[in-house]
């Protein structure tokens, strides 16, 4: 089907090219040369789906995390305590049974954000980038260097952030709090774009009249900031 906003959905024949994009858009029942049919019954068709905040290297783990305080906090103790213990092949078989059950249900893309902390270690990074160059012809998989966990000092967080991004981590992530407590010299050798994790509106105003966005600018260059 295609709309816009002065119609109904009218149906439509969709051709795809050899290279599964589509080719064009043709009134139903247009004779074309093709390899193969499929008739959708009239179902609406949509763009790839893209999932621009997920957290992979946690996926599937709320049977094993127990939380008895049942709130955000509670959640982030109980997980730092099991990502001590968790391996690199535990994070790629559990991330990959989630990115294949996304892609067979339309997602092309996904943004995760991979904690990096000195319980977790590089170990949900490397999962992760082993992930994205596996399925990188069916998916396009952001892997985010977030600093969560104790916050170390500056010092620490940036050589942490700069091991992350030498293995091949795509983004830096984190509060502004910690990615701001990175010594700013230091941050603009990393040249990476930043994925901001912001908890409330008065937050963002508040990190907007400080400066505190231009100077992670300098840091970062590209910004993307969400609650």
């Amino acid at each position: 089907m295609q709309a816009d906003a002065h119609q109904l959905p009218q149906l439509q024949d969709i051709l795809i090219g050899t290279d599964g994009r589509v080719g064009a858009l043709l009134p139903p029942g247009s004779q074309v040369e093709a390899a193969d049919t499929l008739d959708l019954g009239g179902k609406l068709v949509v763009p790839g789906l893209v999932d621009a905040h997920q957290h992979l290297d946690k996926s599937r783990t709320i049977t094993r995390v127990d939380n008895p305080r049942g709130d955000l906090e509670g959640a982030v103790l109980a997980f730092r305590t099991y990502a001590a213990g968790m391996t690199r092949a535990d994070i790629v078989k559990r991330a990959e049974q989630t990115i294949a059950a996304c892609s067979a249900r339309g997602t092309v893309a996904i943004r995760s954000h991979t904690n990096l902390d000195p319980e977790s270690g590089t170990r949900g990074i490397e999962a992760l980038i082993e992930l994205r160059e596996r399925w990188r012809e069916r998916l396009r998989l952001q892997v985010v260097a977030f600093l969560s966990g104790v916050p170390p000092d500056g010092a620490n967080s940036g050589e942490m952030l700069a091991t992350a991004l030498a293995l091949g981590a795509d983004v830096i992530g984190g509060t502004p709090a910690r990615l701001l407590g990175i010594d700013a010299d230091y941050g603009i050798r990393l040249g990476a774009r930043a994925d901001l994790l912001i908890p409330d509106a008065e937050d963002a105003a508040g990190l907007v009249a400080g400066g505190a966005l231009e100077r992670m600018v300098m840091v970062a260059g590209n910004i993307v900031a969400g609650a």
